[in-house]
């Protein structure tokens, strides 16, 4: 029985009667929202209805005599969208959809949510929207159930008890035969969010709106074909259905599509891309320029200019597309085509970070934890790191293992540390599973089982991550874990070495010096060992130290010896105290002799 089977003649049921109504299609009632969908007025008996006519609009507001055979909320959606020969004006059809709301027209208050969510014809405001939303579901209208979900989980205030709300008013919209319900449960499923993420179960939520007749259901569909996400991959398919949604206006379809063909290795459709790009943005899918503004960045299908990109990003953030700044705030982080600016990129990823973005929620949190643009607050990026996670982003459930591992803005607690680590493993973060080769290696947070360990350095070795290998050339060296093998050791030293890390760099020094694995080569060993001084190894700080002072493969020289002392000594290294003590109290005998 829907709310409007309530009213019985020109009596409304009770308050008991429709909260229960509410209540049991809805979850639990908001009294105070729905104070005038149970109180017994006849405007408010005309809301529930969606009655309002031409008699309900001031005389000064009434269109030609031409327009008043159709419905007002009608011509207030031509208003809008400027068909039906009326010439588009969104800020009249807001203050007419805005009377007939008021008079208790039921489209027109949905329609006056859309205003308010999208800011078109009113100033942007979401909480006005969702009031809006929310009062037309009580009504019963289905695509205000789906407006008021997506409202809810936007939030990033919301308690879970709102996010398991919001999903149960899109299972209840989907019932009734919602193609955008299905749609965004779809979604839900796909990424994991307020629901156990489920492929199979997404691909069928798309196929079902796709059925009834929802477009956009072809972009997720493409995505599901491109990569095998509920159905087997099937690059074909995926084209076929961006085409389909690019073909049938979507500016979402051609922007999908030029996404599948930047990955092709044929330039030319590197260009064709760009056009694509360029069409839908200029349709005003902000999303599109954002794509825009990444080829002229990264130079794809088009002559890089970063100035270019940079303008596009200006104006995508300038719609609040969440992706425009969050990007924007990259490129201010980093100084890529602006002047370096920590704080106004902190200002971007906190904007973005406002409206959900998990990466940008992220940032944030290193830049609290860095004191980088903002004051350093341990408190707040561990904050951060926290809502990133629950946005579903596998990077931050590390960080939390991190924080919770060191002590950052949190007590220690291995236990936590290691069960983070694992979860960010799940999702497919590859340094978390170096994190839990230490963990395992140490037994922290778990019970020491090397076997585990070197599962997991190999893991993270192969997905490139370098610590990793030096971890797992020092199991394989001192044979902890494995058999010892010392060109094995020596193979992921070297390949660290290649990528920069200067424990590594030093290994391979001390390598090459001694001749083991590899032909002895005194100047190669040297050079290494340098590089990885210079990389911050205190340990190669000291041994170019005692190379300079007994004149070890190297010409004596005590001030550079002292040099090196001293900077491994800042370094961490004790043992660099007394050497370098000893060598001035040596230099001053030398001086009094």
């Amino acid at each position: 029985m829907s709310t409007v089977d309530l009213i019985n003649g020109n009596e409304i049921a009770t308050r008991a009667d429709v909260n229960h109504h509410i209540e049991e299609n809805f979850g639990e009632p908001n009294t105070k929202k729905a104070r005038n969908v149970v109180e017994g007025k006849a405007e408010n008996r005309m809301r529930m209805l969606g009655v309002a006519t031409w008699n309900d609009v001031d005389e000064n507001e009434l269109p030609p005599d031409t327009i008043r055979s159709i419905k007002p909320s009608e011509y207030g959606f031509r208003l809008y969208s400027g068909l039906g020969g009326v010439k588009m004006d969104k800020e009249a059809a807001a203050k007419l959809w805005t009377i007939l709301s008021n008079a208790g027209d039921l489209q027109s208050t949905y329609h006056l949510g859309i205003c308010y969510k999208n800011g078109e014809g009113v100033e942007q405001n979401m909480d006005k929207a969702a009031d809006l939303f929310y009062l037309a579901l009580n009504s019963g209208h289905v695509p205000a159930m789906v407006e008021y979900a997506l409202c809810q989980l936007k939030k990033t205030d919301a308690s879970d008890k709102d996010r398991k709300n919001a999903v149960s008013l899109l299972e209840s919209a989907n019932d009734k035969g919602s193609a955008e319900a299905a749609y965004h449960l779809g979604q839900l499923y796909k990424n994991g969010y307020c629901v156990e993420k489920d492929y199979h179960k997404a691909f069928s939520l798309f196929e079902l709106a796709q059925t009834r007749g929802y477009q956009e259901a072809y972009n997720s569909l493409g995505v599901c074909y491109d990569h095998g996400f509920g159905v087997a991959r099937n690059p074909n398919k995926a084209r076929e259905c961006f085409e389909i949604a690019a073909r049938s206006g979507l500016s979402s379809g051609k922007m999908n599509l030029g996404l599948f063909l930047l990955k092709d290795r044929d330039e030319s459709n590197w260009r064709i891309a760009v056009q694509l790009f360029q069409d839908a943005s200029d349709k005003g899918n902000t999303d599109a320029t954002v794509a825009l503004a990444n080829c002229y960045k990264e130079g794809k299908g088009i002559d890089r200019n970063m100035n270019k990109a940079i303008e596009l990003y200006r104006y995508a953030c300038s719609k609040n597309n969440v992706w425009a700044c969050y990007n924007l705030g990259v490129c201010y982080r980093l100084g890529s085509g602006v002047r370096r600016d920590p704080r106004t990129a902190c200002t971007l990823f906190g904007r973005a970070a406002r409206m959900g973005h998990a990466n940008a929620t992220l940032d944030l949190g290193t830049c609290f934890q860095a004191g980088e643009g903002v004051v350093q607050n341990l408190q707040k990026a561990f904050i951060c790191y926290n809502r990133a996670s629950k946005l579903g982003c596998p990077h931050a459930f590390y960080c939390l293992g991190l924080c919770y591992a060191r002590g950052t803005g949190v007590g220690v607690d291995t236990k936590m540390a290691f069960q983070n680590f694992e979860r960010a493993a799940s999702l497919g973060d590859k340094i978390a599973f170096f994190a839990l080769g230490i963990s395992y290696q140490h037994g922290k947070g778990v019970v020491r089982d090397m076997k585990k360990a070197i599962e997991n350095y190999e893991i993270a070795c192969n997905a490139g991550i370098v610590p990793a290998m030096y971890n797992l050339g020092l199991c394989y060296e001192e044979g902890n874990g494995v058999d010892k093998n010392i060109d094995t050791a020596y193979d992921l030293f070297n390949r660290a070495s290649s990528s920069g890390h200067a424990d590594s760099m030093y290994k391979v020094g001390l390598y090459n010096l001694s001749g083991i694995s590899v032909p002895k080569n005194i100047e190669q060993g040297i050079t290494w060992i340098i590089r990885a001084s210079a990389g911050g190894n205190s340990s190669a700080m000291f041994f170019l130290a005692e190379c300079y002072e007994h004149g070890r493969y190297v010409e004596a020289d005590m001030n550079k010896s002292k040099r090196y002392y001293l900077n491994s000594l800042r370094r961490g290294n004790e043992n660099a105290l007394q050497a370098f003590l000893r060598l001035e109290g040596t230099s001053g005998a030398l001086a009094c002799a």
